[in-house]
């Protein structure tokens, strides 16, 4: 049986606490096991990608070009902020290279920020949606 709405909301958290424990395993890690962790991390966002594409697809309406035109959005300004930053790991100067780890500090708040944000926007249309839906069933037992 597919999740509810509001049961999918309950994977945001998991995901969240799953993240949280990632990085702070990290801390004592090599640069270059983090540098393997996050290209998975990287992997498993394209994947999870391809499946929010998929039901883009799947889905009907302007709701989903919204979220699909949103998406893309976000995609794009994170890869150009990558872009960035790699660009700026090349250089060797002590100071760029503080600017640089300032730079992915400063990005990787934002992110957090933006993820709070989503969830948010998450649980607001969780409960709109489950509100749609005592609406629909009231009106179609009348």
């Amino acid at each position: 049986m597919a999740q509810s709405v509001s049961e999918k909301l309950g994977d945001v958290s998991v995901r969240a606490k799953e993240a949280e424990d990632s990085i702070k395993a990290s801390r004592s890690e090599s640069s270059e096991m983090r540098k393997r962790r996050e290209g998975q991390v990287r992997a498993s966002a394209g994947q999870r990608k391809q499946k929010l594409q998929q039901s883009a697809e799947n889905a009907r309406g302007n709701v989903t070009k919204a979220w699909s035109d949103m998406t893309g959005q976000v995609e794009s300004n994170v890869e150009q902020i990558r872009s960035q930053i790699e660009a700026k790991k090349e250089e060797h100067d002590r100071a760029k290279a503080t600017q640089t780890a300032e730079d992915a500090e400063a990005s990787a708040a934002y992110a957090i920020e933006f993820a709070l944000y989503a969830i948010d926007v998450a649980e607001s249309s969780v409960l709109d949606a489950m509100v749609a839906r005592e609406n629909a069933d009231a009106r179609q037992a009348a």
